[in-house]
C-alpha cells in the first residue's frame, strides 16, 4: 500500500480521511468564541471592503449609466448613509471571508479564537464552498442584517449550536469544525483583543457624540 504525505503532514494511504491538525482536537461546540470570531473578523475587514465595494459599485455606475449615477448620489441623503452602511457591512467581507475560510480553514478572528472549518476528510473547503457558507450566514445567521430579523435568527443559530453542536449552515455541508484546546495565553490573547474591541467602540462613540 502506497502512502501520501497528507494536508497536515500526517502520512497516510490514498483516499483515507486526513488527520485533525495538530492541537485541533476540540469538537464541541463553542458559540461565544465564534461570535467574537466573527465580531473580530468584521471589525477587521467591514470597513475596507464597504469601500472597495461602494467604490466598485460607484464606478460601474458611472461607467454603465453616469447620468443615473450622479442622481442616485445627489439622492443620498446623510441619514441615509449610516442605514446603508449598516446594511452592507457584513455582505460586503463575504467575498474575502470566503477566500481565507476556503483556502486556509481559518480568518483573523479564527486564528485568535482557535477555531477551523474544515471538510469532513480534513481539507480546505474550497472558495466556492466557502463563499455558499458565507452566504448561509448572512441569510440564516443575521437576517441579512435587518434588525428585526436578526433578534430571532441569531438567538435560534445559538440553540441550534449548543442543542445540535452544529449550525446549520455547517450541517448542510456536513463540515467539520475543529476549536484549539484554550490555555493560559490563549485566554489572555483573546480576552486582550475582546477588551481592545470594546475600548475601541466606546472611543469611537465618544468621538461621534462629540462632534455633534
Amino acid at each position: 500500500m502506497t502512502v501520501e504525505q497528507g494536508a497536515f503532514g500526517v502520512a497516510e494511504a490514498p483516499g483515507a480521511p486526513l488527520a485533525p491538525p495538530h492541537r485541533w482536537t476540540d469538537t464541541s461546540p463553542h458559540p461565544w468564541r465564534r461570535y467574537f470570531a466573527r465580531s473580530l473578523d468584521l471589525a477587521f475587514l467591514a470597513l475596507p471592503c464597504l469601500l472597495v465595494l461602494l467604490y466598485l459599485l460607484g464606478v460601474g455606475l458611472a461607467l454603465t449609466v453616469p447620468d443615473r449615477a450622479l442622481q442616485v448620489a445627489r439622492s443620498l441623503d446623510e441619514e441615509w448613509i449610516p442605514f446603508l452602511a449598516y446594511s452592507l457591512f457584513v455582505p460586503a467581507t463575504i467575498p474575502v471571508l470566503a477566500l481565507m475560510v476556503g483556502l486556509t480553514g481559518g480568518s483573523i478572528g479564527k486564528w485568535v479564537f482557535g477555531i477551523k472549518v474544515l471538510r469532513e476528510d480534513g481539507r480546505p473547503l474550497g472558495f466556492r464552498r466557502a463563499l455558499v457558507r458565507e452566504l448561509d450566514v448572512w441569510v440564516r445567521g443575521y437576517g441579512v442584517v435587518v434588525p428585526l430579523v436578526s433578534i430571532i435568527t441569531m438567538p435560534m443559530s445559538y440553540f441550534r449550536l449548543t442543542e445540535k453542536g452544529k449550525t446549520v449552515w455547517d450541517a448542510r455541508q456536513r463540515n467539520l469544525i475543529l476549536h484549539r484546546p484554550w490555555g493560559p495565553r490563549d485566554q489572555a490573547i483573546a480576552l486582550a483583543v475582546v477588551g481592545a474591541m470594546i475600548v475601541l467602540s466606546i472611543a469611537m462613540r465618544a468621538r461621534d457624540l462629540a462632534g455633534r
